[in-house]
């Protein structure tokens, strides 16, 4: 290799460099049966936290759901509530599928960009990006029945709309889950 290869700026793919713009796992969503039963074991059984709820009083359409974590891992269990496309939605997940994952969510710079750099690539977007209050998200298909949300937060005070934090949702002593890094899909 010549002095003159080691200095040529190289393309971005070479670098590693993400052309969607990902900082990491946002969340995983898991649509399950029972949202109180998953969130109390991974809560009690594995230390984690109950960080937000949600539901149709809290403008979440379709879904009773709660955010649980620890360091930089979030899951979001979310069973149907009453009726309705959203509702009926999960139901349909689940009797399909059993209780699983529904979206692998991930943190971006910019939910446009990484939804337009993922279509460009081929991607099909299946939830456009949405604006609101400091809360932008927008959907890809990944694989079957599971999609790849893109998220990013200007305002940190709310996991999304339609959640409000829980009291002591962020944990005080010893962090044992520090963050996601890697994901397996059986399909």
């Amino acid at each position: 290799m010549t002095v003159a290869n080691l200095t040529k700026e190289r393309d971005p793919k070479q670098r590693g460099e993400d052309p969607l713009g990902i900082k990491g796992v946002d969340h995983v969503e898991f649509l399950v049966d029972n949202a109180d039963q998953w969130a109390s074991y991974h809560e009690n059984v594995l230390g984690m936290w109950r960080r937000a709820y949600g539901d149709p009083s809290t403008g979440l359409k379709g879904r009773k759901a709660y955010v649980i974590g620890q360091g930089r891992v979030n899951f979001l269990f979310a069973e149907p509530a009453g009726s309705g496309p959203e509702a009926d939605a999960i139901r349909a997940h689940i009797e399909k599928h059993g209780n699983g994952v529904k979206d692998v969510a991930f943190r971006v710079k910019d939910v446009d960009a990484a939804l337009a750099g993922a279509q460009q690539r081929g991607a099909k977007i299946v939830r456009k990006a949405e604006h609101s209050s400091g809360f932008s998200g927008g959907s890809i298909a990944a694989y079957g029945d599971t999609v790849h949300s893109f998220i990013s937060r200007t305002d940190h005070k709310a996991f999304a709309p339609g959640y409000v934090n829980m009291a002591g949702g962020v944990e005080e002593g010893e962090i044992q889950y520090m963050m996601i890094n890697h994901i397996v899909a059986n399909v």
